[in-house]
């Protein structure tokens, strides 16, 4: 064989070689790009499952949170009626109380007029009182 012929030998060669690595190549990618496109739709697929669990239980989360809430303003609410309750009960006892003393203070000061009125008696009374056959001596002071 000549050169020519083997430098063409060579040509082909290098040729079909470049056309053989061109379709590797493409098989390659075709490949690479089926296998991507599956992991895509797998994992697309997982998220999804994911995503819907998640909106699954924070809806369930939510629902709990409401029912809790409910019950918690139900509570205060109650709370609050007996509460108004008491404070209108504590109003009306200070009024009661106010009244008490008020009478309480009117009746004192009634005793310390009849106690100065006794007082000034005693005053005009001998200073001695007799008790059997002794005395005994009478004091305002007392």
């Amino acid at each position: 064989m000549n050169q020519e012929q083997e430098a063409r030998i060579v040509q082909l060669f290098e040729h079909v070689l470049e056309r053989k690595i061109e379709s590797l190549r493409t098989d390659l990618e075709n490949s690479m790009d089926r296998k991507i496109g599956s992991l895509e739709s797998r994992l697309d697929r997982k998220i999804d499952t994911l995503e819907s669990r998640l909106d699954q239980k924070l809806d369930t989360l939510r629902t709990e949170m409401n029912t809790r809430f409910d019950r918690l303003e139900t509570r205060m609410d109650a709370l609050e009626n007996r509460m108004s309750f008491v404070e209108k009960r504590l109003d009306l006892l200070d009024d009661v109380v106010q009244t008490r003393f008020a009478v309480t203070d009117k009746k004192l000061a009634v005793i310390d007029m009849r106690l100065y009125l006794i007082e000034r008696r005693l005053r005009n009374i001998e200073p001695w009182i007799p008790i059997g056959n002794r005395y005994l001596r009478y004091s305002a002071a007392i």
